[in-house]
């Protein structure tokens, strides 16, 4: 399982590297609703589950403009959240951002996420959003939309479903986030 602590503190020092000038640093604090379906095999397994919940959304991360308008925004960003009472990190290696104007951004992004289920589970981690800026000075607001794509680890439990299939059991997740973003 990922170090959470030691991955938060790499994001801090890949930003205290970037040149400062127009770069923002930031912290992400809201709620997430998540659904989560399972690919296990055993459909019974399947159909039993309690798929949907509401968890917890915390993130840093840096970006910065480019381009001769200053319009475009790329940077990355560390998230964690609560997925059916588990821990999730997420690690948006490519989080582009288009400002429309001075209120309104919109964005997409890429990279990976892993659920703490008590054994190692990866996956890829994209989606979009849209932020309002401003809100209160240094304050915006975003809404997110993210998929978490087959999100997987091995059977390892005497309680995992049992399948000829494969020999791995996945999660996709898709969530909203809703939350305010502080620039410092």
């Amino acid at each position: 399982m990922v170090n959470q602590s030691l991955v938060a503190l790499a994001v801090l020092a890949g930003g205290a590297l970037l040149p400062t000038q127009a770069t923002e640093i930031y912290g992400n604090l809201g709620v997430n609703y998540h659904d989560v379906s399972f690919d296990t095999g055993d459909a019974a397994f399947e159909a039993a589950q309690d798929d949907s919940d509401v968890g917890y959304h915390v993130a840093i991360g840096v970006r910065r403009p480019f381009g001769d308008s200053q319009t475009h925004w790329l940077g990355f960003q560390l998230e964690f959240d609560e997925i059916l009472g588990d821990s999730m990190v997420a690690f948006r290696a490519l989080d582009y951002q288009y400002a429309i104007d001075d209120r309104w951004r919109v964005g997409a992004f890429i990279g990976a996420a892993s659920i703490d289920t008590g054994a190692s589970q990866t996956g890829y981690h994209l989606g979009g959003g849209v932020m309002y800026m401003n809100l209160l000075p240094q304050l915006d607001v975003g809404l997110d939309l993210r998929y978490g794509d087959r999100v997987a680890r091995d059977r390892l439990f005497a309680d995992d479903p049992q399948s000829d299939k494969s020999p791995d059991f996945f999660y996709d997740v898709l969530s909203t986030s809703l939350y305010a973003s502080w620039r410092f």
